[in-house]
């Protein structure tokens, strides 16, 4: 027993989970901190702006969350070139970014149409562009600092972000400043992991004999096979976990818009709590050297998250009025019926996930599954999404379908 915990000590996988474990709580609560000063700040009206702006980042950010895949699959076959391979990428992504600076200013145009287009405000559609550009050299550095295993460093960055944006919802609810002022500072805490990383690889030194060159060009890298699964995989995910707030914000009164944009909070924190497993799981499932312990692990998590489900629904129905007024206040009381469909639906978002990412991680094809999903659930939303009831009914029938069909495809490996 005393070898089998001195190996888990040494473990780097156990050594950096422990500390992503750490650092991600601690943005957790951070962020959960930042959701409900922010909801008690600006009530309903203002939450549900702040949910629909960071479900548009979500979405629009697809092309940086594939990078981040893409960089940490590649990194974790590199071994022992891992840390020449990340510098190289660093230097690489640089080189080619200097080329579309020139388009940056005609991006910023896109703010004078995106109110009409998504129901938000002037200052969240000039937010909402400056995020997608800075999320782009943020993702590289966040992504290379997971897949050269520099975990303490992530963990930094990772808490440079939160610690931003609750300074901006703290600030809100003292009255410092208002809905502008979060943006400011949410503004502020992307732009940090960018100057942080770059200061942290730039410590980071390779031998000089290495002779590892990434000298593909953007066309060659979009249109390889894994990239296109990997985006259209990561595309639908994403999809199904904020196209409902979207449609809510476009068609919902504001007011209702922040009840069930407070509702999705409710139903996904399940990720804050057990995000650390589904975050180093796909730095866990593309490594070469853990390839024989995928099975067991996953079904170790899926195990781990049923009982965090099971967990979480007592506690929304026994306590819900007091986790109401603990992470808002009385304006929204009226989801408190519904907190326990918010249970459900966030523990089959979360196992979508984590087996979405246990394909995606060995580049299966069975990554697309939710791909196929997609179109169904944008009908669903439109065709019976008329009301706050309605649209919570479409989000767990398409999770518990979709679920199904993941789970039996995983059974059959």
């Amino acid at each position: 027993m005393k070898a089998l915990l001195d190996r888990l000590r040494k473990n780097k996988f156990v050594q950096g989970g422990a500390i992503l474990t750490l650092a991600h709580y601690s943005a957790s609560f951070l962020n959960y901190l930042f959701n409900s000063f922010a909801g008690k700040a600006l009530g309903p009206d203002g939450f549900s702006e702040i949910a629909a702006l960071f479900a548009y980042v979500n979405i629009f950010s697809i092309p940086m969350v594939i990078i981040t895949t893409i960089i940490i699959r590649r990194l974790g076959h590199a071994g022992s070139q891992r840390n020449a391979v990340g510098k190289t990428f660093e230097k690489w992504f640089w080189m080619k970014s200097k080329r579309w600076l020139y388009f940056v200013p005609f991006v910023y145009i896109s703010v004078f149409f995106l109110p009409a287009i998504t129901n938000l405000s002037t200052m969240s559609s000039f937010t909402l562009v400056s995020l997608i550009i800075l999320n782009l050299c943020a993702v590289l550095y966040i992504s290379l600092l997971q897949g050269m295993h520099l975990f303490l460093q992530f963990s930094v960055a990772t808490l440079l972000i939160a610690g931003f944006k609750f300074a901006g919802a703290l600030g809100a609810y003292f009255e410092v400043g208002h809905l502008n002022f979060v943006y400011s500072c949410v503004i502020a805490g992307t732009l940090m992991p960018i100057l942080y990383g770059k200061f942290a690889l730039s410590k980071i030194t390779i031998p000089s004999k290495s002779t590892y060159s990434f000298e593909k060009n953007i066309r060659h890298i979009l249109f390889q096979k894994q990239v296109i699964i990997t985006a259209l995989s990561l595309l639908s995910i994403t999809m199904l976990g904020n196209l409902d707030i979207i449609y809510a914000k476009k068609i919902f009164s504001p007011e209702d818009a922040g009840l069930y944009s407070a509702w999705s909070l409710f139903a996904k924190i399940i990720l804050y709590f057990i995000g650390p497993l589904n975050m180093i799981s796909l730095i866990f499932f593309s490594a070469k050297e853990t390839a024989h312990h995928r099975k067991k692990t996953m079904y170790s998590f899926l195990g781990l998250f049923s009982l965090a489900g099971i967990a979480m629904y007592v506690l929304y129905v026994v306590f819900g009025h007091s986790l109401i007024g603990l992470i808002f206040n009385e304006k929204f009381n009226a989801i408190y019926p519904l907190l326990g469909q918010a249970a459900i639906f966030g523990i089959l978002y979360t196992f979508i996930t984590i087996i979405n990412n246990y394909f995606l991680s060995q580049n299966d094809r069975r990554s697309l599954i939710a791909v196929i999903s997609v179109p169904f659930y944008m009908g669903g939303l439109i065709l019976f999404g008329s009301s706050i009831d309605t649209l919570i009914s479409v989000n767990i029938w398409v999770a518990a379908v979709l679920f199904g069909v993941y789970f039996l495809n995983f059974l059959r490996e």
